[in-house]
């Protein structure tokens, strides 16, 4: 249970550090962390360019990196957002979510003799589809060279799945947290 509240905080100190203080500086795109989250380079789709809306495309990102105005932002999207901030929270929110996974099946009788590696498979592949993202965040921000269509695509497939699993992982602790609770009143 101490892990548990001491994962919480950290996991929110973190978020709120780095929306609210850390990002900042490095401007909107970087504040919104395009690149882990949307679909467009709030920048350039501010531009309203008549052939391009802004899509987070590999030829906008190459784009984005290249421009002269973005690299403050660039490297520091790279250090200190990614390396090691978002590090230190993608491994304190995906043992946030297994540790509580764990916690609330070891609660519930029916399934409380089930193996922890059940409870950790979604908040550990969170872990590790996260881990890989950034890693190809940091490589194509720091070395723009390696760019390229497959690349992007690697990074984009990390970056679903990452959504996809912690999505999951947060709908399993929904899930055990009612079932505890009905369990609790009587219900279950």
């Amino acid at each position: 249970m101490r892990a548990v509240i001491v994962l919480t905080v950290l996991t929110a100190i973190l978020h709120l550090g780095l929306r609210n203080y850390i990002t900042r500086q490095f401007g909107q795109d970087v504040l919104d962390r395009f690149i882990e989250r949307d679909k467009y380079i709030p920048s350039l789709k501010q531009q309203n360019l008549k052939d391009n809306d802004g899509r987070l495309t590999a030829s906008n990102l190459l784009l984005w990196i290249s421009d002269p105005a973005n690299q403050v932002n660039r490297r520091g999207y790279v250090a200190p957002v990614i390396l090691p901030l978002d590090i230190l929270f993608l491994i304190s929110l995906g043992s946030l979510l297994g540790c509580l996974s764990q916690l609330l099946a070891s609660r519930i009788g029916l399934i409380a003799g089930w193996p922890a590696m059940v409870w950790w498979l979604f908040p550990a592949t969170y872990l590790v589809c996260d881990l890989v993202e950034d890693g190809l965040i940091v490589s194509l921000l720091s070395w723009p060279d390696t760019l390229n269509a497959i690349s992007f695509a690697a990074l984009r497939f990390f970056t679903v799945a990452k959504i996809l699993t912690v999505t999951i992982a947060f709908l399993q602790n929904g899930a055990l947290l009612l079932w505890w609770i009905s369990t609790r009143l009587g219900l279950g």
